[in-house]
């Protein structure tokens, strides 16, 4: 149901402000599965999944095309009014998604600390031949939303 999280049976299922929350227990397997999705429009989300181990952060874009290098685009972001942040996220398979990519200057608990001590979250990329489009993402709620997981999506220093 959520962003590729699975519905089973004893799943949590909550919202914290403007966040939907999921987190389910494979019965067959006893892996943990965790889910948040922050909706802009039809077409433009922001998410954390914890899946297979691995903690991803996306954003569900409108389609961005293929004719960038190396599948990946330059994303602008920057937290309330802080500064503006220019790195390269990685174009989803179906082109209609951007992955956050760990660098020198921030990695993925780097940006989910941001995400919990900050406001609102505003993104900037390039659909294809469009200009540039710029989502508002309001953060109320990501804080308690994602607290009581933090031990098992491997982000235990956040508590």
């Amino acid at each position: 149901m959520l962003v590729g999280v699975t519905a089973e049976v004893g799943a949590e299922e909550f919202v914290s402000g403007e966040w939907m929350v999921q987190a389910t227990e494979d019965p067959l397997t006893d892996e943990f599965r965790f889910g948040m999705l922050n909706f802009f429009d039809n077409s433009n989300a922001l998410a954390i999944r914890y899946w297979e181990d691995s903690l991803e952060i996306f954003i569900t874009t409108e389609y961005l095309g293929t004719d960038y290098d190396e599948y990946f685009q330059t994303v602008m972001y920057r937290f309330d009014k802080n500064e503006v942040v220019e790195s390269p996220w990685s174009i989803s398979s179906n082109d209609k998604g951007l992955f956050f990519q760990e660098n020198d200057t921030d990695t993925k608990q780097d940006f989910i600390e941001k995400l919990m001590i900050h406001e609102e979250l505003v993104i900037g990329y390039w659909p294809y031949n469009e200009n540039r489009r710029t989502i508002v993402y309001d953060l109320t709620g990501f804080t308690a939303g994602i607290t009581p997981y933090l031990i098992k999506i491997g982000l235990s220093d956040l508590e």
